[in-house]
């Protein structure tokens, strides 16, 4: 085997790296007893994989709706189809917003509301169910969904903030846990399980 070169790239948080070349790494004359080496045996399994997939935001089914239909179905087919895509069927969304949001908001929004009256999924309603009901018809079969939250409601946390820190108030800790029951519930009520 011949010598060869890896060029190395470095993006890291705090820093000034911002896909900034590092040193480049060189190997002369390689043999298979001097490379790294993967081995795959198909016979021995470790793990099952669930699935593969993304995620379905707020700011990525707001810039689906700005496109064109036919766009919107090459993008589909592209995600979802089983024959002629990549097959997703594992996929998260988020409960509130999240930094893929086009704005700060939460389901539960009204100060004091422990009892949950005034919880609402209409912003999922306007972009991010319409999308995940037409990746499922594309997919041909359920997706696997799960969701997970970036902050509870601004008025549930010590800072009163949903940015920037804070913790979960403990005497919201009740409903805090009824807004992901009342997620999935508004959810299934859509025709979206989780």
């Amino acid at each position: 085997m011949g010598s060869f070169e890896v060029a190395l790239y470095q993006t890291c948080r705090d820093t000034a790296d911002r896909l900034t070349k590092q040193r480049t790494l060189r190997q002369g004359k390689a043999s298979a007893h001097t490379l790294p080496s993967v081995t795959v045996d198909p016979r021995t399994s470790y793990q099952m994989i669930e699935g593969f997939g993304g995620a379905f935001t707020e700011a990525a089914a707001v810039t689906f709706y700005r496109m064109p239909p036919e766009a919107r179905a090459e993008i589909l087919r592209a995600y979802f189809d089983q024959q002629q895509g990549h097959g997703y069927t594992l996929c998260r969304t988020h409960i509130n917003s999240c930094d893929f949001s086009t704005g700060n908001y939460a389901c539960s929004e009204v100060d004091g509301d422990f009892d949950l009256k005034h919880f609402s999924i209409a912003r999922e309603k306007q972009a991010i169910i319409p999308m995940i009901k037409e990746a499922a018809s594309v997919a041909g079969a359920p997706l696997q969904l799960f969701a997970s939250p970036w902050s509870p409601p601004a008025w549930m946390k010590t800072t009163r903030r949903m940015n920037r820190g804070g913790k979960l108030r403990p005497e919201c800790r009740a409903a805090w846990a009824q807004c992901y029951c009342r997620f999935i519930e508004a959810f299934a009520a859509e025709g979206i399980p989780f």
